[in-house]
Order: structure tokens, then C-alpha cells, then sequence
């Protein structure tokens, strides 16, 4: 009897002096009071866990790629040729190739040029320029970004630039003018046509005496009248496919 009362009382110690943790939740620990055993001594002081229902949760960050370069600005310029293009980047690295688009609305873009990327190391502060020139740029307002392209296919979009041309962006000029012996040279400004521009010259009487078609990917240059033309005053006149008209007085002297 004496070895079962023994056991019965290892047992109640035992268990007294375990201790059980709550969950996570808003309860504070509570005190139990004392217990006895069966031999009636008192056990250690018992708390009972928090009233919460929390459980164990685990966190993990996710590191964030990195982009393949860096771009430091991209520029759209108005320019006797077109739109000029530039950016520069750095820290370029596992890129495949850039491309400009260009857009009529800022929603629908299309490719007008494409370069091969250079390459810098990640770790390097190099810069690398690029330059491409818009040749045939739409009339009015233009809307235009850059696309690179990484080696696994990923795309990165730059900024939209924008641009307006106006009828004072596109011009001609004539010279010499005044000319002596008829000769004279009609000189283009600014973005070229997007089609062919009609050029025609009138004597002071409104009559045509001359009409030619110039072409889009034609010199910039153009010799009025190889042969020459009598003494006299005459109007230039250059119309655009797109429609804007500018003329010009041109005064031939002996």
C-alpha cells in the first residue's frame, strides 16, 4: 500500500510542475492556485497560458530583381533632320537590345529604330550614349519612349517624351538670292516629308514655269533651274504631301 501511495504521489509532482505556453493571442497568464498532493504538502505554483488563439506564423522577404542598366535620361529634340533621339545608362548589363517607339495618340507605338546594347559591367560607372534621329517624324504632336529588351525576353518601358511641330519647324531657303545668271539653289529645313513634296516656281504674273516632285529620300539640295532663269522676280512655292504650303520670293538680276 505504502509502494502505491509513493508512486501515486511522484505522479501528482510530476504533473505539477509541468508547464503548458499559451498562443499568441491578447491573454495574460493567470494564477492557479497551490496544489496539494495526496499526502497533502503542497505543490510548486501552477500559471495557465494566455486566453488568445494565435498561432506560430513564419515570415520570409522576397529580394527584389534588379533592372539589367540603368537609364540616366532619354531625350526627343526637334532637329533640321527630324527628332533627335538620346539616352544614356549605366551599369548595363544582360541587356539585349533598345528600341524606339513612336507614338500618334500616347496609346498605340510602333518601332522606328532599333540598336544592338553595348554592355557595361553591373559594378561599373561608365556611361554609354546612344543617339538615333527620327527622319520621317509625324506631323503635329508625336509621343515617343524607349523599349529595352533583356537577353531572357524581359521588356522595361521608359518615359514618354513628347514633341509638336508646328508649320515654322519645316522651311526652305533659297540662295544666292538675289542670283545673277539664273542659278540658284533651294536648300530644306527642318523634318523631311513623310511622301513626296511638290515644288513649283511662278513668274510676278502667277504663271508656272516650273513643277517638280521631290522625293522623301531625295537631297536635302535641290538646283531650281540648271539652265538658268531670265531676269525677273518669280515665287518658290513647296507643298508637303501632309499639306503645309511655304513660298518664297526669289529675285534673279543680269
Amino acid at each position: 500500500m505504502r509502494l502505491l501511495l509513493l508512486l501515486l504521489c511522484l505522479l501528482s509532482v510530476a504533473t505539477a510542475r509541468s508547464q503548458y505556453r499559451g498562443g499568441a493571442g491578447r491573454g495574460e497568464a493567470t494564477q492557479q492556485p497551490p496544489q496539494t498532493t495526496l499526502t497533502g504538502s503542497p505543490t510548486s505554483m501552477m500559471y495557465g497560458g494566455g486566453t488568445g488563439s494565435g498561432s506560430a506564423q513564419s515570415q520570409s522577404a522576397t529580394a527584389q530583381p534588379s533592372l539589367p542598366l540603368t537609364l540616366l535620361d532619354f531625350t526627343a529634340t526637334v532637329v533640321a533632320q527630324g527628332v533627335a533621339l538620346a539616352w544614356h545608362t549605366v551599369r548595363e548589363e544582360s541587356v539585349a537590345h533598345l528600341t524606339v517607339e513612336r507614338s500618334a495618340d500616347g496609346v498605340r507605338f510602333l518601332s522606328i529604330g532599333r540598336q544592338p546594347a553595348r554592355g557595361t559591367p553591373s559594378d561599373s560607372s561608365a556611361t554609354t550614349a546612344y543617339a538615333m534621329t527620327d527622319k520621317q517624324p509625324l506631323a503635329g504632336l508625336s509621343y515617343y519612349r524607349l523599349l529595352t529588351t533583356d537577353l531572357d525576353g524581359a521588356t522595361h518601358y521608359s518615359g514618354v517624351r513628347t514633341v509638336q511641330f508646328t508649320a515654322t519647324d519645316w522651311s526652305f531657303d533659297l540662295y544666292p538670292n538675289p542670283t545673277y545668271g539664273g542659278s540658284c539653289t533651294l536648300q530644306l529645313n527642318g523634318p523631311p516629308d513623310r511622301g513626296e513634296t511638290l515644288l513649283r516656281v511662278f513668274n510676278i504674273t502667277g504663271h508656272l514655269l516650273i513643277e517638280r516632285t521631290l522625293s522623301a529620300e531625295g537631297s536635302r539640295e535641290v538646283v531650281l533651274a540648271p539652265a538658268g532663269l531670265p531676269t525677273g522676280t518669280y515665287v518658290v512655292q513647296l507643298r508637303r504631301a501632309d499639306g503645309p504650303v511655304s513660298s518664297k520670293k526669289l529675285v534673279v538680276l543680269d
